[in-house]
């Protein structure tokens, strides 16, 4: 898999021939994406101005005419407005995308401040990364030290995800016991661990 960020959420992931490219907003948040070519797949995982704007992925799909566009019900609405045709997936849901599974998962934004800016907000996974082939020896060269924390019942990413990490990495496993996926939708908006993890390493 080769992944090029081109600003503040917008990625193009090269995996299996296909280019899938996420959350194109305007320049100052999605860089140059309009000048990407033989984009196949588009994710928008919601509808805040950093993450989707429309006139922007118009011309994206202008110069990308068989691209597909997978969304949620919210955004979905407001691709509908602009005449942009999508397919809906959603927590739970499941697309087969020429033999690439795109996973959703989540359903809420984030607390910003308050109630403000919770919308339906849907994370997407692209199953296949794990069996992409790393180079462990090239990342180990730039860091020395890594941490995982990963919970042991979370029924999105399997357990093993975690475990091949923590042999191919050589690092430390933190089990978050009874977390689930340590999103906001299963209550979990701290992670101590994570802060506990990094001091650690700072202080080696």
């Amino acid at each position: 898999m080769k992944i090029k960020k081109l600003g503040h959420c917008c990625l193009v992931l090269e995996i299996n021939s296909k280019r899938i490219m996420t959350d194109p907003s305007d320049f100052n948040y999605g860089g140059d994406s309009v000048s990407e070519k033989d984009i196949s797949l588009i994710l928008i995982t919601h509808e805040h101005a950093d993450h989707l704007h429309i006139d922007t992925l118009r011309q994206i799909l202008q110069n990308n005419p068989n691209t597909k566009v997978i969304s949620n019900t919210s955004v979905g609405k407001l691709l509908a407005e602009a005449g942009i045709d999508f397919i809906k997936v959603e927590d739970g849901e499941i697309y087969d995308f020429d033999g690439i599974l795109i996973k959703g998962f989540g359903d809420k934004h984030a607390q910003i401040y308050e109630e403000y800016g919770q919308v339906q907000n849907t994370g997407y996974m692209v199953d296949p990364f794990i069996n992409t082939e790393f180079d462990f020896e090239k990342i180990k060269s730039v860091c020395d030290n890594f941490t995982i924390i990963h919970a042991d019942n979370d029924n999105k990413v399997p357990f093993s995800h975690a475990e091949f990490f923590e042999k191919n990495l050589d690092c430390k496993l933190i089990v978050n016991v009874g977390a689930g996926h340590m999103s906001s939708g299963e209550n979990c908006f701290e992670l101590p661990q994570a802060l506990d993890a990094l001091l650690e390493m700072i202080n080696k």
